[in-house]
């Protein structure tokens, strides 16, 4: 494989935004959107090898983003990670019934999450 894979990271804290670029841009294309509204207009031009996805975001959550991707889209097939920061099992469980490939754990590690997005890749060849 010549082209590196492509990830979206969709995540309101900017902060995240530039530890995930710097984290994952040597190995990756990475491309950043700050909300679901500027991740829908990206998804309508690209498709992504994996998305990086905020629970808890303003406006629209990840985890509805995520489901009206799946449901508008039959067949989506896109690896979907969970970026959270919240210990609660509900919204872990309402991610794995979309068919979450994994989470991100908030405060964002860097190693946790290289070694996370490696697995998915290295899984899919």
């Amino acid at each position: 494989m010549n082209e590196k894979p492509l990830i979206l990271a969709v995540d309101d804290e900017p902060s995240n935004l530039k530890l995930i670029a710097a984290s994952l841009e040597s190995d990756y294309k990475v491309a950043l959107a700050k909300s679901a509204a500027l991740a829908e207009q990206f998804l309508k031009k690209k498709l992504p090898d994996l998305i990086l996805l905020d629970i808890k975001m303003p406006e629209k959550d990840g985890l509805t983003f995520a489901q009206e991707l799946i449901e508008s889209n039959p067949g989506f097939s896109v690896p979907i990670v969970f970026i959270t920061g919240l210990s609660e099992s509900e919204a872990r469980e309402a991610a794995m019934k979309l068919g979450a490939r994994g989470f991100a754990e908030k405060p964002l590690s860097v190693t946790a999450l290289k070694k996370l997005v490696n697995s998915i890749f290295n899984a899919e060849e």
